[in-house]
């Protein structure tokens, strides 16, 4: 299993294997993960140095527990279809993620968006549709964010 670069395990749950060093996607959608899983995968997250890629999608998440500083080079976090409601008690986390591009948090419970967002300096787009969103941010995202706020 050394040579493993992309990993998707959607509807088998989490990985066996604890050394995926050289991963650089690992697909974990569709998983009913929940809180307990969540925290497995945190744990695990010191052997996934190289990931680049990550999803989370359509699970049963109502909080992110990654940790940043394990998850150093992700460019890529799909988190949609989930039951994130406050996107304000992640952005502690998501903001320390230095090379995050791409954020995919649509089909979630999301009612406000907080300024941190502006500190994931790299963000290039960032999804919330079809979130609970009263009103759009009005602090400034660099202007080569593209933002999708559809039915939000």
């Amino acid at each position: 299993m050394r040579r493993i670069a992309f990993l998707g395990l959607g509807k088998m749950g989490l990985p066996m294997a604890t050394n995926l060093a050289k991963a650089h996607t690992l697909l974990l959608s569709h998983n009913s993960l929940g809180a307990p899983a969540a925290r497995e995968l945190a744990a695990a997250m010191p052997s996934l140095p190289g990931l680049r890629r990550l999803s989370l999608s359509g699970n049963e998440l109502s909080e992110l527990s990654l940790q940043a500083g394990r998850l150093g080079k992700l460019q890529q976090l799909s988190l949609f279809n989930n039951k994130l409601s406050g996107l304000h008690r992640n952005l502690e986390v998501l903001k320390r993620f230095n090379y995050l591009q791409h954020l995919d948090l649509s089909h979630n419970e999301i009612s406000r968006v907080a300024p941190e967002i502006q500190n994931c300096t790299l963000l290039r787009k960032l999804i919330l549709s079809q979130n609970f969103l009263s009103e759009v941010p009005s602090y400034s995202l660099s202007s080569s964010v593209s933002l999708s706020l559809s039915s939000s």
